[in-house]
Parts: C-alpha cells; sequence; structure tokens
C-alpha cells in the first residue's frame, strides 16, 4: 500500500535518522496523534536523540539546536499550511538543508497524514512496547486547542 511504500522509500532519506524523527514528531505532536508520538518517542531514542529535544519535541516545542529548530519549524508550517508555504523554503535552505531535503519533508508529511489519520480514525490500539509509562504522552494544551 502507499503507506508502506512511503516508509520504505524514506530509509534512504537525505536525512538523518535524527532530522527524521524531528520531522515526524513535529508532524505527529501537530495532529495530536497519541500513538505516533509515543512510537516516535521510541525511535527517536533509537536514532540517539538527546532526552532533552525529545522533551521539547513532545511539548510541541522546537528543539534548541538551531539546525533542527529550522527543520522542525520547516516541516510545522508546510503541515499546518497543507503546502501552501513555498515563501518557508529559502529560510529552510539558509539553515543549511538542501532541496533534496525538502522532498523528503513532504515525503514525511505525506506519511505521518496516512499514519496519523488512520490511528485516529481507526482507534489503533497501542503496541506492547507502549505500555512503557516513559512512552505515555497527552497532546499538549496549546496543540490541542488549535
Amino acid at each position: 500500500m502507499g503507506y508502506e511504500t512511503l516508509w520504505e522509500q524514506l530509509a534512504n532519506s537525505t536525512l538523518n535518522a535524527v532530522e527524521q524523527q524531528v520531522a515526524y514528531q513535529a508532524v505527529n505532536v501537530f495532529h495530536r496523534c497519541g500513538y505516533c508520538t509515543m512510537g516516535h518517542t521510541f525511535l527517536s531514542r533509537q536514532a540517539g536523540m538527546d532526552e532533552a529535544t525529545i522533551t521539547r519535541l513532545r511539548a510541541g516545542e522546537p528543539p534548541e539546536d538551531r539546525r533542527l529548530a529550522a527543520l522542525w519549524t520547516f516541516t510545522r508550517t508546510v503541515a499546518a499550511a497543507r503546502g501552501e508555504a513555498r515563501e518557508t523554503v529559502p529560510v529552510f535552505l539558509a539553515a543549511g538543508f538542501t532541496k533534496a531535503n525538502v522532498l523528503d519533508v513532504v515525503a514525511i508529511i505525506a506519511t505521518k497524514v496516512i499514519a496519523n489519520y488512520s490511528a485516529a480514525l481507526a482507534g489503533v490500539p497501542n503496541e506492547d512496547f507502549m505500555s512503557d509509562p516513559a512512552l505515555a504522552w497527552t497532546a499538549p494544551v496549546a496543540i490541542a486547542a488549535e
């Protein structure tokens, strides 16, 4: 199916593993998807992301690292604007990203729209590993009000 193909293609992303997780979490939290936020918290740790960044992402806040913050802001803006955010591309490129990275962010957003919406509509039950209290997540009030 389309989701699996996108997921497989993103294994060859021009973004590194931590950058991918920043983009995934920007969308997961924006969409208030608990299932995906918990899952990508686990994957963020596997990718070697530091706990401070994980905490900020889960709170709906950009990372402190300037490059990762630019990625988070770009991803979140494109997702919120449903792609109508052409003016943000030069800022993203100026942060050291490439045009190929722009396309990978679009693919990540597409993947998360499928996963986040499916989880919400189908009421996907948590995986066994998600019973870890360290993965529990509730959408921040500021995100829930959007």
